[in-house]
């Protein structure tokens, strides 16, 4: 069994809205998830 993730996200940032007022969804997230394992975002 490998111990290397499925799946590696590193630094994510996620903006949106107008430029004169954006809203920051993600600041800087980073995750791995193994095989098998389920994630889920909620917010």
């Amino acid at each position: 069994m490998s111990t290397e993730p499925y799946l590696t996200i590193g630094n994510l940032s996620v903006t949106f809205g107008p430029k004169n007022r954006p809203v920051r969804a993600v600041d800087d997230v980073t995750l791995a998830v193994g095989q098998g394992e389920t994630v889920a975002l909620i917010g």
